[in-house]
């Protein structure tokens, strides 16, 4: 466990807090280097994982946006149908702007 606590503070990870440690008694604080590694490593995680949800919602923005076009085109054939599809259309908008908030929601917590 010394050997460790060593090599930490070799590597100024950690350092010794002189005002509450004693003769033989050391009382370590972590220093900004081991919160900059802490963070790095936290965003490694975040963006590994946030790439591959993204890719997900962009195919799911893409199928949505797919059946949009699709019923639009039924649509321009015959108007009547309208009432048939309208919340059809209406829940598949809802969705692309709820997958687009997610993604700018991790946009947002990768870039703080």
């Amino acid at each position: 466990m010394y050997s460790g606590l060593r090599v930490l503070m070799q590597l100024q990870y950690l350092e010794v807090n002189p005002s509450i440690s004693k003769k033989n008694i050391f009382s370590y604080t972590e220093t900004p280097r081991m919160n900059e590694l802490r963070n790095r490593t936290k965003k490694q995680k975040l963006e590994e994982i946030f790439s591959k949800k993204k890719a997900e919602f962009l195919d799911q923005i893409k199928d949505k946006e797919n059946n949009i076009e699709f019923l639009q085109s039924l649509l321009s054939d015959d108007k009547t149908l309208e009432k048939y599809f309208i919340n059809y259309k209406e829940t598949m908008e809802n969705d692309i702007k709820n997958i687009k908030s997610n993604i700018k929601l991790m946009d947002d917590i990768m870039n703080k």
